[in-house]
């Protein structure tokens, strides 16, 4: 569906920075841009 036609003025998605499959190049050729970045914490509890 064209999203344009739809009334949206932008699409987002999110990626892992370090995917090895290069999935940020990816989308930055595509014209995408970084608009966020975020860290995740995890700690083991058991």
């Amino acid at each position: 569906a064209d999203l344009r036609a739809r009334g949206a003025r932008s699409a987002w998605l999110s990626v892992d920075a370090e995917s090895p499959s290069g999935a940020p190049r990816l989308y930055l050729a595509a014209g995408m841009r970084v608009t966020q970045r975020y860290l995740v914490f995890e700690k083991a509890v058991g």
